[in-house]
């Protein structure tokens, strides 16, 4: 059997922002789970003005553009008409997520939520 490196794949500061990020979305998970615990009906209130489908497209839209922004990095060297091809195409998702988020919004003006 070979050796096992004892280092991280990487650069550190990728894994400290790894790290960050981890400890951001836990808090905001703490948050959230604290919140419906000690308010269920406010928490049940506030879900009735969710745009659940929005909210799914958006997923995909950021997961799908994530992956062509990798793929395009992965391949600028070799194929850099390709490379291009994935970074028009993850700029226009993301175009496509400000216009759900802009969607969104506007209906919970529209619904008199403003803050």
């Amino acid at each position: 059997m070979g050796a096992v490196s004892s280092q991280l794949p990487g650069e550190l500061m990728i894994w400290i922002l790894i790290i960050s990020e981890l400890a951001v979305f836990s808090a905001g998970m703490i948050a959230l789970l604290a919140t419906r615990l000690t308010d269920p009906a406010g928490f049940s209130e506030a879900q009735s003005h969710l745009h659940r489908v929005g909210a799914a497209v958006n997923t995909v839209v950021l997961v799908t553009s994530g992956f062509l922004a990798a793929h395009a990095a992965q391949v600028a060297g070799q194929k850099p008409a390709q490379a291009r091809l994935a970074l028009i195409l993850a700029a226009l998702l993301g175009a496509v997520f400000l216009a759900v988020k802009g969607s969104e919004y506007a209906g919970l003006y529209a619904e008199g939520i403003s803050t």
